[in-house]
């Protein structure tokens, strides 16, 4: 590497640089330092030889090192000119360079590679035919650079090209080499309008820019978004689609086109892809809660729909957007009981959303006055632990279902055989009277009523009978807790404990016993 020897040349190091073949793409030289450079060492020794004449040596030696001193000054107040000019060159003000490279070290495909840019094939495709090719013969790198950090060969290349222009082949690193000159201001202009709400002329600049970057996945779905927020989906559908093209594992993309079918009415298509979203993904609470909006429109599978509604609750409680997804599931099954429970708490987070309104309209309209009146009063947040705490009257009030007229009969288990079973004579049940005992397993147990009857709903829907209980802790906590049975023996509750724990339906339970006839409370 040869280096400038002129002084006159320090400010312009660009000028005096030789290419190095095994030098970077990119080289620029380090500052030199001005106090050391060769081109000021004689004035120093000149100085010396006056002084010797006229002085002492004690003198010499003293004016000796101030003349050093001040030989050095003297020099850094000459630099001034030459370092203003060096801090702010003529090439700082000149554009950027954005040159995109193609090095092809096999001889087919350097053929291939000409063929097709002589049929005009766009030169960002060719290079990722290139690359998936071959990545060990192939080689790209694209970058955006002032002017003054180009070489001068390279400085030369890139200005006598145009935008999206493409040179002639030369020889670079034991290949021939390609480079296109491309821009980033397209993006970044067409990025800034879509930001202020602009999307026409956002869509604009990114036509411009996907026309030299065709491949680009990022701008085909910004495309696709902006479009889809003129209320555009056909056309955020066509760009949603060129970007799952050429990013297909790319999760966010992905969403946006199956959340665009949704739109357009066609939830089943969506379905499939929001699949592949989560398999990419599986911790994204937004995928998560979007398949299950999209099960639900397209009337499957409803209830992984809720298993997946409910995650999505679980993981952020205050999104409103999650509860209104369970809700509009909860609703496909029938249960609109608890779909209101669900859309109102999505209310309370959001009341501007008009679409969780109609849906709590729908669930109100669905609802019989009788069920409506158990949720009248029940509004507020602390609605599990009202609720919660009704069992415990009802079970005294209607213990046993048959007949409302045995209240006296209700046998307690701390007395399983008392005189009251003596009374009503009409009874038809007096084997609860004999010491009989069902079975029970708890399954699971749950601070939220909500939680604990989506736990219910999913044991009813395998044909298990499944009811609510309550108990409160010692610290006065109220605990509801998921209640399947009754089974006639111990060890028929205990088959179907194991069989339920290796079928991963529970990962444990409990067993207890009851007198026959005892149920506990299920709400509503």
């Amino acid at each position: 590497m040869q280096t400038a020897q002129s002084c006159n040349a320090l400010p312009f190091f660009n000028k005096q640089l030789v290419v190095d073949p095994s030098c970077k793409l990119f080289f620029t030289p380090p500052a030199l330092n001005h106090c050391h450079d060769p081109c000021f060492a004689p004035i120093i020794p000149a100085m010396e030889a006056k002084q010797i004449l006229k002085n002492t040596l004690a003198l010499i030696l003293l004016l000796s090192l101030a003349l050093l001193t001040a030989g050095c000054a003297a020099k850094k107040e000459q630099t001034p000119p030459l370092e203003s000019k060096v801090e702010r060159p003529a090439l700082d003000r000149g554009p950027r360079y954005c040159l995109w490279l193609l090095v092809v070290k096999d001889n087919k495909d350097l053929a291939e590679v000409k063929n097709k840019l002589a049929q005009k094939t766009p030169f960002a495709l060719v290079v990722r035919e290139m690359l998936a090719k071959s990545s060990r013969n192939n080689l790209s790198s694209l970058d955006c650079m002032a002017a003054r950090d180009l070489e001068p060969w390279l400085l030369k290349i890139a200005q006598g090209l145009g935008i999206g222009e493409v040179s002639s082949p030369f020889t670079w690193d034991q290949g021939t080499a390609f480079i296109m000159r491309t821009t980033d201001i397209y993006r970044r202009q067409g990025r800034m309008l879509y930001d202020q709400g602009k999307y026409l002329a956002a869509e604009a600049m990114f036509t411009k820019d996907l026309a030299l970057h065709p491949d680009s996945a990022p701008m085909w779905q910004i495309m696709g978004m902006s479009k889809a927020a003129r209320g555009d989906q056909e056309g955020a559908l066509k760009a949603l689609e060129k970007a799952v093209r050429y990013a297909p594992r790319d999760a966010g993309i992905l969403q946006d086109l199956a959340t665009t079918l949704v739109y357009l009415g066609e939830p089943e298509k969506a379905v499939p892809i929001f699949e592949r979203a989560l398999d990419i993904s599986p911790q994204n609470v937004l995928i998560t809660s979007n398949l299950a909006w999209a099960l639900a429109l397209a009337n499957q599978n409803l209830d992984r729909a809720e298993d997946l509604a409910m995650r999505a609750v679980e993981r952020n409680p205050n999104r409103a957007r999650f509860w209104s997804t369970l809700g509009l599931v909860q609703q496909k099954q029938g249960d609109h009981g608890a779909a209101l429970l669900s859309l109102h708490q999505a209310a309370r987070l959001n009341p501007a959303d008009s679409t969780n309104q109609q849906r709590i309209l729908n669930s109100l309209m669905a609802l019989g006055p009788d069920s409506l009146k158990g949720l009248t009063h029940d509004e507020k947040p602390s609605l599990s632990k009202t609720l919660a705490q009704k069992p415990r009257a009802k079970v005294k009030a209607s213990p046993v279902k048959p007949e409302k007229k045995t209240k006296a009969s209700v046998p307690k288990p701390e007395k399983p055989v008392t005189q009251k079973v003596k009374k009503p004579s009409k009874d038809k049940k007096p084997t609860s009277a004999k010491g009989k005992r069902d079975y029970f397993l708890q399954v699971s147990s749950f601070r939220r009523l909500d939680l604990a009857q989506r736990d219910v709903r999913k044991w009813r829907r395998l044909k298990v009978g499944a009811w609510l209980d309550t108990f409160t802790a010692k610290d006065g906590s109220t605990w509801i807790t998921v209640v399947l049975g009754p089974y006639p023996s111990l060890d028929k509750a205990r088959k179907m404990g194991r069989r339920f724990k290796k079928d991963h339906r529970t990962k444990s339970f409990r067993i207890f016993s009851r007198p026959r006839g005892w149920r506990p409370h299920s709400p509503a």
